[in-house]
């Protein structure tokens, strides 16, 4: 096959969509609660209950003996202090009996003075609650959008006489979103 003319016309169009946003918050608040916390999950009634000292004593006490029941630790010994009793009984080989700093001093002459002054010396150690908070928010994210699209149409003739027509259409399009990260750091002081 000679191929005597031809007339081809091509056409194409490409475009590009691109979109990065980048967006970062920072809250912060000085006080007990998060004013910008939503109260949608909090009950409507404001019922209050509240446990007295000597109830949470008996349970604390009552926890403790459970707890040396299993463990044969003496009521009001923590764990820590009774490995180091045990060390200490196994190197030396003689029995110690470890007290209460509460027992300690009541059994002073003094009476409930020196009960009064430790609980003083606590309070006045004990610096003044500031409560505040933070929350940073980051969020990214990308957009791509790419499309091509080519048409070529055209005639050729032959040597012989024949006339071929054709026409080609090609479209492209890729989208491209991939998973925007986002972080989100929350932290309080009570």
């Amino acid at each position: 096959m000679i191929i005597n003319s031809s007339d081809i016309s091509m056409a194409s169009k490409y475009s590009l969509v691109q979109h990065y946003e980048k967006t970062e918050e920072l809250t912060m608040w000085i006080g007990e609660e998060n004013p910008f916390q939503t109260r949608e999950n909090q009950p409507d009634s404001q019922d209050m209950v509240s446990i007295t000292e000597d109830a949470k004593k008996h349970i604390a006490k009552k926890r403790e003996a459970q707890e040396a029941e299993k463990c044969d630790i003496e009521p009001g010994v923590s764990g820590k202090l009774m490995l180091i009793k045990l060390l200490v009984e196994s190197f030396t080989g003689k029995k110690i009996n470890l007290r209460d700093l509460k027992e300690m001093t009541n059994d002073t002459d003094s009476g409930g003075t020196a009960s009064q002054e430790v609980e003083a010396l606590a309070e006045e150690a004990q610096p003044e609650r500031a409560g505040w908070g933070l929350i940073y928010n980051s969020r990214e994210s990308f957009y791509e959008h790419e499309k091509l699209s080519f048409k070529a149409k055209g005639t050729i003739t032959t040597a012989d006489g024949r006339e071929i027509d054709f026409k080609l259409h090609l479209n492209w399009t890729e989208n491209i979103c991939p998973k925007n990260p986002s972080v989100s750091v929350q932290g309080t002081r009570h």
